[in-house]
């Protein structure tokens, strides 16, 4: 975060590719994929950026749908709102990290 923060984009990808071999589960990784993915956009590498995002979402168990009605994007916003009606507001803006 620190490189990152410090505008060191290079090393700061670098780092966080390191710190994403030696993890062993995803729950520890995702914070730093989160990190990797702002550091790709910040690089100008979009799609580097969506390919990491599909990549986890993968591992997850999740895909990102190609196309979206919207009665469709509805359900999702519900679900969503449901799932982080408890949790409180530090921790929502801790998640923008």
């Amino acid at each position: 975060k620190s490189a990152y923060s410090c505008g060191d984009l290079e090393n700061a990808q670098q780092l966080s590719e390191l710190v994403l071999r030696e993890c062993c589960c995803i729950e520890d990784k995702l914070h730093i994929y989160f990190l990797l993915v702002m550091i790709l956009n910040s690089r100008g590498e979009g799609m580097n950026a969506y390919t990491t995002c599909e990549e986890v979402l993968s591992q997850l168990g999740e895909t990102i749908p190609q196309s979206m009605g919207s009665e469709q994007a509805n359900r999702m916003i519900e679900s969503t709102s449901k799932m982080t009606q408890n949790i409180s507001e530090s921790v929502l803006s801790e998640m923008d990290e």
